[in-house]
């Protein structure tokens, strides 16, 4: 996943106005990826939600399942 690309951010004013040389920043950000599988050609599909400093808050994965490994030595 390319951070820079692939997310979309999201915006939440809650009321707030901007002043007219204040860009809004980021509530957070979605990714919305497609993908075959690399044994299996069915499409999964994945959705996950990041909060404003890029860490994973929430995912939901249709097709597929998630498969979490950690670096060995």
């Amino acid at each position: 996943m390319e951070k820079a690309y692939e997310l979309e951010a999201e915006y939440e004013l809650n009321g707030h106005q901007l002043d007219d040389d204040e860009e809004p920043k980021p509530s957070g950000y979605t990714l919305h990826k497609d993908m075959i599988g690399a044994y299996c050609q069915n499409l999964i599909h994945v959705e996950m939600h990041f909060d404003c400093h890029h860490r994973g808050t929430t995912r939901t994965i249709q097709g597929g399942q998630l498969v979490e490994f950690t670096d060995c030595e």
